[in-house]
């Protein structure tokens, strides 16, 4: 005899016997295959096809054709059956659809976007003009809330803690990838506590000079601080920002000593130069722009691998011979680690659609920035090698570090 599933004895199983008639073809396949699981050649006329109940009867019922009368027990087990292969079907079918739904339907509500400094600067500038643009996009109100403190890791570990569906992201710059080289405990990792959605822009580093400073070109200044060891003077916006690593990153590629001045800002240390207390200064155009404007300071390189647009006239520093000095600061828009990736995607496709406007473009460049856009993957890579960068150039770097 074959072996077979045998299911518990109903306690209140009955059987109505119907003596000396055979099973017809018929009665047959009304027979409830998922009712019963019968097994025995005494057993007449079933098809292999169909599952029987075997019941615990005596040899003779075996031997005389019946029907199943289902108790009410088993007819209460057959719903819960069937409700829960349906729940099944559903799932091996549709595995993959809650993700897909999310995307389709995203954004169902407004989304806050995160700005880790206070409203006002460039940043926020951008910041709020890229939420605009996405909620014209997607029909739902993107909306920024300023988070300023503690060089922006405030705001960021807030968004790091806040629910993976879409609805909170973070729009920051370099100082995301830069504060745990600078600061002891930040509390969130650049690379496992976020989604990367796509780098919008870089804004570089360049380098200005006080007006009457007889250097104008890059070789001059060298020049001028090798003939004059640590006299030169830099203004930064403050330790261990970019601005101060630009500085420190010229005087080790230039073999010069050059001395630091750490402000509390752009604007005070852009104010000293253009006042002549100060040599030099490495910072940004957008920063820079009404020192410019008035003649008070000039801009001698950009630390980036092309001109910039709006100042065709200031040469790279690799075009003015100094090699290895490219740094810039990003716009970057981030989400939650384990935000799903049609969510991700859709915020991204949205963004690209949005920067390759000229209205988004123009404002990008007026802030002194250069439009980039990478993909998810490739801004992800991005984040890892510039964590592992500025890490190494903290290192390298004296008073850097921030308690």
């Amino acid at each position: 005899m074959p072996t077979a599933f045998f299911p518990p004895r109903a306690s209140t199983l009955s059987i109505q016997e119907k003596s000396n008639r055979p099973v017809s073809t018929a009665t047959q396949t009304r027979i409830n295959p998922l009712s019963a699981f019968c097994i025995g050649s005494g057993v007449r006329g079933l098809s292999p096809d169909n599952a029987c109940t075997r019941l615990r009867m005596a040899p003779s019922h075996c031997q005389q054709p019946t029907e199943n009368v289902m108790t009410e027990k088993a007819f209460k087990g057959l719903k819960s059956f069937r409700r829960m292969l349906s729940v099944a079907l559903s799932l091996s079918v549709f595995g993959l659809a809650p993700q897909a739904w999310a995307a389709e339907s995203y954004p169902a509500k407004p989304v806050r976007v995160i700005v880790p400094f206070n409203a006002g600067g460039s940043t926020d500038v951008v910041a709020r003009a890229v939420a605009k643009g996405l909620s014209e996009k997607l029909g739902q109100t993107f909306v920024v809330e300023n988070k300023g403190g503690a060089g922006s890791a405030i705001g960021t570990a807030e968004v790091a803690r806040a629910k993976a569906d879409g609805y909170t992201l973070l729009f920051t710059t370099s100082y995301f990838s830069l504060n745990p080289a600078i600061t002891k405990n930040v509390n969130y990792d650049p690379v496992k506590d976020f989604t990367p959605i796509t780098n919008i822009a870089f804004m570089p580093m360049v380098l200005f000079a006080k007006a009457d400073l007889p250097a104008k070109t890059v070789a001059e200044v060298i020049s001028l601080a090798k003939e004059n060891p640590g006299k030169l003077n830099y203004a930064s916006s403050g330790n261990g920002g970019p601005p101060h690593f630009a500085g420190a990153l010229f005087g080790k590629l230039a073999g010069v000593q050059i001395t630091h001045i750490p402000y509390g800002g752009a604007a005070p240390a852009l104010l000293d130069v253009a006042a002549g207390r100060v040599d030099i200064s490495f910072s940004t155009f957008s920063s820079a722009l009404p020192f410019l404007k008035s003649g008070r300071i000039r801009a001698i390189a950009v630390a980036s691998n092309e001109r910039f647009a709006d100042f065709p006239d200031v040469p790279t520093f690799a075009e003015a011979g100094l090699q290895g000095l490219d740094m810039a600061t990003m716009y970057a828009l981030l989400a939650p680690a384990g935000t799903p990736r049609p969510v991700v995607d859709r915020i991204y496709q949205t963004a690209m659609d949005l920067i390759a406007e000229p209205a988004m473009r123009k404002l990008i460049i007026e802030q002194g920035a250069q439009v980039v856009g990478n993909s998810p993957d490739e801004f992800a890579a991005f984040i890892r090698a510039d964590v592992a960068r500025w890490a190494k150039m903290a290192a390298e770097t004296e008073g850097v570090r921030q308690e």
